[in-house]
């Protein structure tokens, strides 16, 4: 892929981010998490205790981004939370972008980010445009990825450090992201037993590392929280009655129908528009290289090249034709 192309890429993803969360620049609430967010942060600006008085089963992490925006730009302010959700979004897809190129090539990267920034998007707006946890989640697990995977190879024992607390922000923002330390720590074990990569000792320095981080970020918000006396109650609130409530949603019929019933028409519907918007997008591109030939063989005639015959393949092969040495 050559620069100009590259920039191209990028600029084709943050135009779709763009557009696609443009109606979250609306005066608008887009769902009632966001309203939740806004409530705490606001009472967090006022010198109320998290969890204490006031309340919800989300990680801190999410209020603290809002508290963090209001701050600056004033409470209330959905518009600069919405302002800051289109760019997370934005690099979330870069960061995907570079995941890409570093696992495949440069296209493989190009489509990984480009899939990111429409994907996202490829639900019901109430759920895709809120500046919701998975939004901000997302971005630090993707950043977690590309550290670990440039600390994996090297080997550095600290970017596989910041690989697993980068984990632990993500996790503090929305809990089930702790499941990608373990996809980390497996993926470690794989390279030594299997393809036998890595060495036992690398994948314990590695895993070390990974695992460090990860626990100094979860254990310095415990140690603070503790300090503030609300320790207990973060626990009770962000963990147990959170799991406890999605153990009493998450029942087998439950989510069999939801599958069924959204999910599955949402993956077909998007799955089709995408096959076809690519063969759309891919056969323009063609067109236009066969529009560049053939002016190019044009422009050849002219200098004194006469085109022989067509190579099936759309190019042409050109003899050049000189006159006779005059003596």
């Amino acid at each position: 892929m050559t620069r100009r192309q590259s920039r191209w890429v990028n600029v084709i993803i943050i135009a779709l981010v763009i557009i696609l969360r443009l109606p979250t620049l609306l005066p608008s609430l887009y769902n009632s998490d966001e309203g939740y967010y806004g409530i705490i942060a606001n009472d967090t600006l006022d010198g109320g205790t998290l969890y204490r008085t006031a309340v919800d089963t989300k990680p801190p992490g999410i209020y603290y981004i809002y508290v963090a925006v209001f701050k600056v730009a004033g409470k209330n302010n959905l518009l600069a939370v919405h302002v800051l959700t289109i760019l997370v979004v934005a690099a979330t897809a870069l960061v995907l972008r570079r995941i890409g190129a570093r696992v495949g090539d440069d296209w493989a990267g190009a489509w990984s980010g480009i899939g990111y920034a429409v994907f996202v998007h490829a639900y019901r707006p109430g759920d895709t445009l809120p500046a919701n946890t998975e939004i901000f989640a997302s971005f630090f697990l993707a950043l977690s990825v590309l550290a670990f995977l440039q600390g994996q190879k090297k080997p550095a024992w600290g970017l596989m450090f910041l690989s697993g607390a980068l984990i632990g922000v993500a996790t503090l923002i929305r809990q089930p992201s702790a499941v990608t330390l373990g996809a980390m720590l497996a993926y470690l074990v794989y390279l030594w037993l299997i393809p036998r990569y890595r060495s036992l000792g690398h994948v314990l320095a590695a895993g070390s590392g990974v695992v460090t981080g990860f626990i100094a970020v979860i254990a310095g918000l415990a140690w603070y929280y503790q300090w503030q006396g609300n320790l207990r109650d973060a626990y009770l609130w962000a963990w147990a009655f959170a799991v406890r409530y999605v153990e009493s949603e998450t029942t087998f019929p439950y989510v069999l129908k939801r599958l069924v019933t959204v999910h599955l028409a949402v993956m077909l519907a998007w799955g089709l528009l995408w096959y076809f918007g690519i063969r759309q997008v891919i056969e323009t591109l063609r067109s236009f290289r066969r529009i560049s030939r053939a002016r190019r063989s044009r422009g050849l005639s002219r200098n004194g090249n006469v085109p022989l015959s067509d190579a099936g393949d759309g190019s042409e092969q050109a003899l050049l034709v000189r006159p006779p040495c005059q003596r």
